[in-house]
């Protein structure tokens, strides 16, 4: 969804593991999610733009394969003249938590009457809400898929424990944070 007054973007699609061409996230003028854009910091949206996308044929696309860190470029280390903005002191690292595409593991309902259909790529499976994160020493933002069972078509948000849990012990560790709906510990 656009905020009032914006023109809408392109609508996603998002390939199934291994599938071309990758998530189609926006139209050339609008490079991030209306949702990335109001919840990413400013100063982080142009090395994101640089960093996790492409132009591709229908638009702006996720580069494939997906990463789960992303970090933006460090600032120089010297400076003849004073910087033009301090923003590149304060950029924070994306960590982006796709599991059903990054390690194409076969994820299923949790809901009893679906009996452990399949999950799948939402449609609108990156046009939400980024959340920040708290560190012990910094924040991060962290970018998630929703997915969708196709018999009830319940969406999951790829953090979730319902999520987490099917996963084996080498990619629960992966998740780099402990996330409630209400609160974050680490």
């Amino acid at each position: 969804m656009c905020a009032a007054g914006e023109p809408s973007t392109t609508a996603s699609t998002v390939a199934e593991p291994g599938a071309q061409p990758a998530a189609v996230v926006g139209t050339a003028e609008h490079h991030l999610y209306a949702g990335w854009r109001r919840t990413i910091p400013a100063v982080d949206h142009d090395w994101i733009i640089k960093t996790v996308f492409r132009q591709g044929l229908r638009g702006i696309e996720m580069r494939m394969p997906l990463k789960l860190w992303h970090s933006p470029p460090p600032p120089p280390m010297t400076y003849s003249q004073p910087p033009r903005s301090p923003d590149p002191f304060f950029a924070s690292r994306l960590v982006h938590w796709a599991p059903y595409h990054m390690f194409q593991v076969k994820l299923s309902c949790p809901q009893t009457q679906c009996e452990g259909h399949r999950l799948t790529s939402s449609t609108t499976a990156y046009e939400h809400t980024v959340r920040q994160i708290v560190d012990i020493d910094s924040y991060y933002s962290m970018a998630s898929e929703y997915l969708e069972c196709t018999k009830c078509k319940k969406r999951y948000i790829s953090w979730s424990d319902d999520i987490l849990q099917q996963l084996d012990l080498a990619h629960q560790r992966l998740f780099p944070a402990v996330l409630t709906y209400r609160y974050v510990t680490m």
